[in-house]
């Protein structure tokens, strides 16, 4: 898969029998990372709620290039380095479970 602009081929870990997807996005200089603050109609966590005025909340289809992530997929993943560097990156990538389907 890749992830960012310019586009860098990482390596991704898949747990078939797990609903969860991790990849390694340290160490690497983006020109598309860009946070995504509280408060933004695309963040539906209220802002006390916020870790750093960053949204880990659901995100509406206005963020992220019209497209969101699931609240499946980020409790799986929890507040991490990863699902910070998830994001806040251009990451492509589709995951689906029981008939929901996430892009980010």
């Amino acid at each position: 898969m890749t992830v960012g602009q310019p586009p860098l081929t990482v390596n991704l870990v898949l747990d078939v029998s797990g609903s969860a997807l991790f990849f390694q996005c340290g160490g690497y200089k983006s020109t598309s990372y860009d946070s995504i603050l509280c408060g933004p109609r695309c963040c539906s966590t209220p802002k006390d709620e916020c870790f750093h005025n960053t949204c880990y909340g659901d995100f509406r289809p206005t963020c992220r290039k019209e497209t969101c992530i699931s609240g499946d997929v980020k409790s799986h993943l929890g507040v991490t380095s990863e699902l910070n560097d998830l994001l806040k990156d251009n990451v492509i990538l589709s995951y689906s479970h029981y008939k929901k389907t996430a892009v980010f």
